[in-house]
């Protein structure tokens, strides 16, 4: 019996043990349980908070003019906190700069009068060059020129305005004259001031558009050109192809390779058939056209020559020419790459085509505008979560290229 008592009561104290090491285990996991979801809990907030000082910094970004005007070339960062759901939110914002150097120190505009004529009829054209200093600081002018269209010469003795001498004359790759001025002594102008350069050409020309680009060179900088500009129309009996063009997209921010896809658009809006023989297009400086990407009306890679500022000049020949019936529209697609600065990128085209014997060309003026714009990086951090943005602004819009958390 006692044997029996003892044995009873040694079975009793193992289960007691037992039960405390399954309930010391049972405690610890469900203490272990709580405080791994007071954790998660807790980066849930924090994750919360600095997505919303990511948020406040581009509310500043759009909608405080201080705030963004303070970030500068010499100051292009700025540190401050947010309390946010009872957290304290150090938020970083930094203006990305591409490093590249200041823009461009003078604006080139030109203008043409009259700015058409009667096809066959040989027409004196005057051209008015416009150079503004557009920096703080005045500038020197070192020289001048101007690309004139194929067909068009210059008249002597008509220079007038920064330069009064007849130009260094030489013959472009597309057969066009190419004017300089060498300027001595330099011309200095002050920030603000616009001089004028005049002079005149004259020409006999076939229906279509004819464009020109001029340009300055400022002392300590390249060449600033115009873009292809001054269009001047040679009316034909034909109203034979309408040209437009689109790009995507249309904006990028400043240092970040981007691809573009241009779209031409060609309709004929005659009642007759037209020929399409060629397709050109002037890329804007620093794009370059990505090979094997043509589509629509030819699938060939253009033929690529450098062009006015250093500028891409896509031609396609078509051969056989490519017939368009009346109110038949096409399309020619191709893609660029480019990494920019900031600023504005235009585009031109042009289309070349028969109706009959009669050689006519149609033209886009600068169009497909590509926007490069300033690149805010911002940093949020809220207890141990970082959240990273590059993102642009533009006129109460925001582009959001990328979004980490850390």
């Amino acid at each position: 019996m006692k044997g029996e008592q003892g044995l009873a009561l040694m079975m009793a104290l193992i289960a007691l043990f037992l039960v405390a090491i399954i309930c010391g285990a049972l405690f610890s996991q469900v203490s272990a349980g709580l405080t791994s979801t007071q954790v998660g809990e807790g980066l849930v907030v924090e994750r919360y908070s600095a997505g919303a000082g990511v948020e406040h910094a581009l509310w500043r970004l759009v909608y405080d003019p201080g705030f963004a005007g303070s970030l500068t070339p010499g100051s292009p960062s700025v540190e401050y906190t947010q309390d946010i759901n009872g957290q304290t939110v150090n938020i970083t914002v930094a203006q990305m700069n591409s490093g590249s150097g200041p823009e461009d120190p003078v604006a080139v505009a030109l203008v043409v009068t009259p700015d058409s004529a009667s096809v066959g009829v040989e027409t004196t054209f005057t051209y008015t060059m416009t150079i503004r200093n557009m920096s703080a600081e005045s500038e020197e002018i070192i020289s001048i020129g101007d690309y004139l269209p194929p067909g068009f010469s210059y008249v002597p003795g008509s220079s007038g305005g920064i330069a009064t001498d007849d130009p260094f004359i030489s013959i472009g790759p597309d057969g066009g004259e190419r004017l300089r001025w060498s300027l001595s002594p330099f011309v200095s102008v002050t920030s603000g001031e616009e001089r004028d350069q005049t002079f005149d050409a004259v020409a006999t020309l076939a229906g279509g558009t004819h464009v020109t680009e001029g340009w300055a060179n400022i002392t300590g900088n390249p060449k600033v050109y115009s873009g292809a500009t001054a269009p001047v129309v040679a009316a034909s009996t034909w109203a034979g192809l309408d040209i437009q063009k689109t790009v995507t997209p249309d904006s990028t921010s400043i240092g970040r390779e981007t691809t573009f896809t241009y779209t031409i658009y060609i309709e004929n809006v005659d009642s007759v058939p037209v020929d399409l023989y060629q397709i050109e297009d002037l890329l804007p400086l620093d794009f370059n056209y990505v090979p094997g990407s043509s589509t629509g009306v030819t699938t060939a890679d253009p033929d690529i020559t450098v062009a006015l500022g250093d500028n891409e000049r896509l031609t396609w020949e078509l051969a056989p020419s490519i017939p368009f019936s009346p109110g038949e529209s096409r399309q020619q697609v191709f893609q660029a790459t480019a990494t920019l600065d900031e600023g504005t990128y235009w585009n031109t085209a042009w289309v070349y085509y028969l109706i009959g014997v009669e050689d006519l060309s149609s033209f886009t003026s600068p169009t497909a505008p590509v926007q490069a714009y300033s690149q805010y990086d911002i940093m949020a951090k809220a207890g141990r979560l970082t959240v990273l943005v590059a993102a642009t602004v533009n006129q109460g819009t925001v582009t959001i290229f990328s979004w980490q958390v850390e």
